[in-house]
């Protein structure tokens, strides 16, 4: 894969379930300032997206698995122009 294709999402340290740090490090990784479905539509056909540690993106809260139900909607929506990894 082109090294400029290619975005590692890293969690935070301590982890994350907020929308907005998932959205920051998303950002950081691109180097586009939009919101996620946006971002996604922006990249080029056969980027890859590497999502880093997954289990430090949800928390046992109200609200802890957004990240994860958005990395799915993601997945479904953006699957046909973007290789999706996970990594544990």
């Amino acid at each position: 894969f082109k090294e400029e294709k290619v975005h590692h999402i890293f969690p935070l340290k301590d982890g994350s379930a907020s929308q907005k740090d998932f959205l920051d490090q998303l950002q950081k990784s691109t180097h586009l300032s939009s919101g996620p479905h946006e971002i996604f539509e922006t990249l080029p056909n056969g980027s890859v997206v590497v999502l880093h540690d997954l289990e430090l993106w949800w928390d046992r809260s109200e609200d802890g698995f957004d990240i994860i139900r958005l990395v799915l909607e993601l997945i479904q929506k953006f699957d046909n122009k973007c290789l999706f990894i996970i990594k544990r």
